[in-house]
């Protein structure tokens, strides 16, 4: 399972490799959590910061994996390389901020409204309507992405560890973000 994980990392990263090292950049700038389970239906999300270049400012990006069906933990290949089988977004920093301050126990989900009616976060494009939940749930967080009429892949963080190294890499990647 650990080449599988490290061969997958490599393709999903290609866009974020400098010199002649690919691996060099995803491991500063990048972190993952790996959820498989016996039912096949696990996944594993990646946060991956581009810092700013030129004017332009630097961004998150957030993929999910989803394992592949009829999968279980120990089997070589639980997670789809298919680029069609996962969902990124891009966030920007104040996206970022939002996931932190339900991160920090200051709300218990992403939320653009005060009455409720425009849960997560929003990105239309021409490929289509995507929205990224984060939410507090009983034992620690739920991540997911949707596309309206689609795919939804979700992630659960649990309380603890995951979420202080998240909220951590979530924090140095703002710095990173920044321009300032």
């Amino acid at each position: 399972m650990a080449t599988e994980t490290v061969e997958l990392l490599d393709e999903l990263s290609e866009s974020n490799t400098v010199g002649n090292d690919p691996e060099t950049k995803w491991r500063k700038n990048s972190l993952a959590f790996f959820h498989p389970n016996n039912n096949g239906t696990g996944s594993f999300v990646t946060f991956s910061v581009n810092a700013p270049e030129d004017d332009k400012r630097g961004v998150l990006w957030v993929k999910l994996v989803p394992q592949k069906a009829g999968t279980k933990v120990g089997d070589s290949n639980l997670f789809s390389k298919e680029k069609s089988e996962y969902l990124n977004m891009k966030l920007n920093a104040i996206e970022v901020g939002a996931i932190l301050y339900v991160l920090n126990g200051n709300k218990d989900k992403i939320d653009n409204s005060k009455d409720g009616k425009f849960p997560g976060l929003t990105h239309k494009s021409t490929g289509g309507t995507r929205t990224l939940y984060f939410d507090k749930q009983q034992y620690g967080f739920r991540l997911s992405i949707n596309v309206a009429g689609g795919n939804n892949i979700g992630f659960n963080l649990f309380d603890g560890g995951e979420c202080v190294v998240l909220a951590d890499f979530l924090n140095r990647a703002l710095g990173k973000m920044s321009p300032i």
